[in-house]
C-alpha cells in the first residue's frame, strides 16, 4: 500500500508542475508583443470573406499582403481577389505616433485610420469610399480587430457600418 500511495504522490506532483507549466506558457505566450509589425511585416496569405446580408452580399476572398518596415514607418502592399474574379491592389502607409498607435492612410480612406495595439490585439479604425453594384459609391466605416491565435494564425474580424449602423462584416484568416 505504501509504494501505491507514493506513486499517487509522485504523480499528483507530476501532473501539478505540468499544469503550471502550461498556464505559465500560455501566460508568456498572451503577453508576447503584437502589433502592426509583427501582423504584417514580410508576406501573409488570408482567406475569408465579405457578408453584407442587407444587400444580400457574401463575397469569399483571398489576399496577399506584404509589408515593409522601416523606422517609425510601416507601408503594406494589398492584393485582394474576390471569387467572383475581381481584383483590388490598395497600399497602406503607416507612421507610428506612439508606442502603442499609429496613423495610417490609403488612396480610398476618407482622412486618417488609426491603430490602437492594445492587450495583444490591434484595434485599426477608418472610413473608407466603398464601390459596388448594391451602393455605388459610398463612405463605410471599418472597424477591425486583429489578433494573434495561439496556432500561429492572425485573425480579422472586421465590422462594417453606414452612420453607425451594421451593414456588413469581414472575417479573414492569415498564415505566413
Amino acid at each position: 500500500m505504501r509504494t501505491s500511495s507514493i506513486s499517487l504522490r509522485r504523480f499528483l506532483t507530476i501532473a501539478s508542475v505540468t499544469a503550471i507549466s502550461v498556464v505559465a506558457s500560455a501566460t508568456a505566450h498572451a503577453r508576447q508583443p503584437f502589433g502592426l509589425v509583427e501582423a504584417f511585416k514580410g508576406t501573409t496569405y488570408g482567406v475569408g470573406s465579405f457578408n453584407a446580408p442587407l444587400f444580400g452580399i457574401n463575397r469569399a476572398v483571398r489576399t496577399t499582403l506584404t509589408g515593409v518596415a522601416k523606422g517609425r514607418r510601416l507601408t503594406v502592399y494589398e492584393k485582394i481577389d474576390f471569387a467572383d474574379g475581381e481584383r483590388q491592389r490598395k497600399t497602406w502607409f503607416f507612421t507610428r505616433v506612439s508606442p502603442s498607435e499609429w496613423v495610417g492612410r490609403r488612396s480610398d480612406v476618407v482622412g486618417t485610420a488609426r491603430a490602437i495595439e492594445r492587450d495583444g490585439q490591434v484595434i485599426l479604425t477608418y472610413d473608407a469610399t466603398v464601390t459596388s453594384s448594391a451602393m455605388g459609391d459610398t463612405v463605410l466605416s471599418f472597424y477591425d480587430v486583429i489578433y494573434h491565435r495561439a496556432d500561429g494564425r492572425i485573425i480579422n474580424e472586421t465590422s462594417v457600418s453606414k452612420f453607425g449602423i451594421p451593414v456588413g462584416s469581414v472575417q479573414l484568416t492569415f498564415r505566413r
